[in-house]
């Protein structure tokens, strides 16, 4: 069993905080509850340092493993080995190691850990481990390392499976909820929506994976319906050609008054409390932090069936869940709107937020487990 007083030691490519990141969201906002709540726990956190980096006040000792903006090949490369040699370094020390994703990036690194040592925490059902598969030499490290591993945590049901598929007993895989801001399950929210255009957001990086271009084709949908409706966009572009793209259709649609893109949010606190309906067409997803967000602020959704998306929908009854299509969505919004429907569901996302995805909740499930024995 690991003792209550334990060393911990963090390995995080994605950097330390800062930027848009949500494997980063989900590590400053777990890791400050378990610190704030278990002091008795010591993390050193090695690092990417972005340049934009600053490091976290719950982290006791900071190591700068590599210093690169870009994760091409070659930094991938100076990270496996730089980590491996600070892993190596605090070999004795160090009671548990966990990896902050489950690429190759840090699995080779926990190739040096001492046995029963490695949590693994994977951020995306068919990213992190779902990619090794495609690669005999990647399996190999993937299933080395999964069988000594301590425990993983997994976001999703197929990060799960996962999980057990390089080597991990069911016994130590356990489900972690991705945990939101604290401020958002103590903000207030209407119980009725507000008059108005229907307005629809979106939290994310605007890339081909999560579909940015269907809320567009909805926004000129519903005002063909006699529906007004206004599209927020809250996050990055994925590329120049993304945004080009993006920027196009709206043109094309004759949907510009209709669309706002609002670029990156330092606090999306204030842009949640704006929408009526959460909306994330997503073609690959785990757990995304938006998701509970929304949830958080009594945001009904509406979502794809990938990831665990779907699974926390259904199971706080807190919106629709909708194939990746324009014609479905604009069904499943127009639904949402019909009598009491979209204050049920906000009530409902609300309940579910305050009992199951606050960090203090969050910090304690994982701190349980990996002070448990192994299994």
């Amino acid at each position: 069993m690991i003792g209550a007083e334990s060393r911990i030691l963090i390995l995080s490519p994605w950097g330390a905080s800062g930027g848009y990141s949500g494997p980063l969201t989900l590590m400053n906002r777990m890791w400050s509850e378990v610190v704030t709540r278990h002091p008795e726990k010591r993390v050193t956190l090695i690092y990417r340092d972005r340049g934009e980096d600053t490091v976290p006040k719950w982290v006791e000792a900071a190591i700068p493993a590599l210093r690169s903006q870009g994760f091409g090949r070659l930094a991938q490369l100076c990270w496996m080995l730089s980590a491996a040699f600070w892993v190596a370094r605090h070999r004795r020390s160090a009671d548990i190691v966990h990896l902050q994703g489950a690429y190759l990036t840090n699995l080779v690194p926990a190739l040096i850990a001492r046995r029963g040592s490695v949590v693994m925490l994977p951020v995306l059902e068919n990213g992190d481990l779902g990619a090794l598969q495609r690669s005999a030499i990647k399996r190999w490290v993937a299933r080395r390392v999964g069988a000594h591993a301590r425990s993983g945590f997994a976001l999703s049901d197929g990060i799960a499976s996962e999980l057990e598929a390089i080597g991990l007993a069911p016994g130590r895989v356990t489900r972690l909820s991705n945990p939101v801001d604290p401020r958002m399950i103590a903000c207030d929210r209407a119980d009725r929506r507000p008059r108005g255009p229907v307005r629809l957001g979106f939290v994310g990086k605007l890339g081909p994976l999560k579909n940015p271009h269907l809320l567009v084709e909805v926004a000129a949908a519903l005002r063909d319906a006699g529906e007004p409706c206004e599209v927020h966009f809250n996050g990055p572009f994925a590329s120049a050609e993304m945004e080009t793209r993006l920027r196009g259709l709206v043109s094309d649609l004759g949907v510009d008054e209709l669309v706002r893109f609002h670029g990156f949010q330092s606090d999306i606190l204030p842009a949640f409390g704006l929408f009526d309906i959460f909306v994330l067409p997503s073609a690959q997803e785990g757990l995304p932090g938006s998701l509970m967000e929304a949830f958080a602020m009594g945001t009904p959704v509406i979502v794809t069936d990938v990831g665990s998306m779907a699974e926390f929908v259904r199971l706080a009854n807190a919106g629709r869940v909708v194939r990746a299509e324009r014609e479905e969505i604009v069904a499943a919004v127009l639904d949402l709107l019909v009598g009491g429907t979209w204050t049920t569901a906000s009530r409902n996302a609300r309940l579910f937020a305050s009992e199951h995805l606050d960090p203090k909740v969050v910090a304690d499930h994982y701190v349980r487990q990996i002070e448990g024995p192994l299994r």
